[in-house]
């Protein structure tokens, strides 16, 4: 670890105001294009680059046509599309209570699910301003508004899409649903090439 790093996590401990096994590790940064910043709970903003460690707490956001792709302890991988937000609000590889758990709160997002996705039902939940996913070994697109939810299953076993009106799981890949705040969830439709390809062009960065 470089000597900037050591120091940098030096500054989020004494920030957190306790010692340095309070500080958990959710992921590091695996690839940026453009900007982003990591936000901890004290409001200690720091700007990340590749091999940057991400904290359980932290609030990530990206710039404007940025991408942001983070390799999380469990293996899962998440990428963040151009000015989009995300809170990591748990990330624990305990068998008997692992959870890893993200909150979008605006934005484009990849989440490729690992380990704790593998230890059960509901280990792996993903949530937006509208809808609740729950990942089981699956890759997964989504894009959020305050009103609305664009979630696409890409490969994998299964998606649980919950919101107050009920929930569905997809399980086929390629398809999709567009969910609305506040309405009844739509019937789940196989997304065609065009949109599948206009997704994921949104988390692609420009050498891949």
């Amino acid at each position: 670890m470089s000597i900037v790093r050591v120091l940098l996590l030096c500054c989020v401990v004494c920030l957190l105001g306790g010692p340095a096994a309070a500080i958990e590790v959710a992921g590091s940064v695996a690839k940026l294009q453009g900007s982003a910043i990591a936000t901890a709970n004290t409001g200690f903003s720091r700007p990340l680059q590749e091999g940057s460690t991400i904290l359980v707490g932290d609030r990530v956001a990206t710039g404007a046509d940025s991408r942001l792709r983070l390799r999380m302890a469990d293996g899962a991988m998440v990428t963040l599309g151009s000015s989009s937000t995300m809170t990591i609000e748990a990330w624990n590889e305990d068998p008997s209570l692992g959870q890893a758990a993200l909150n979008i709160v605006e934005g484009v997002f990849l989440a490729a699910s690992g380990a704790i996705a593998r230890l059960g039902p509901d280990r792996m939940v993903v949530t937006t301003p509208v809808a609740t996913l729950g990942i089981r070994g699956t890759e997964v697109w989504g894009e959020a508004f305050p009103d609305r939810l664009a979630v696409a299953l890409l490969s994998g076993t299964a998606v649980v899409v919950a919101t107050p009106q009920g929930a569905v799981e997809m399980n086929v890949p390629g398809s999709g649903l567009d969910v609305v705040a506040g309405e009844a969830l739509p019937p789940i439709k196989q997304w065609g090439p065009p949109r599948l390809q206009k997704a994921a062009d949104a988390v692609a960065f420009a050498d891949e």
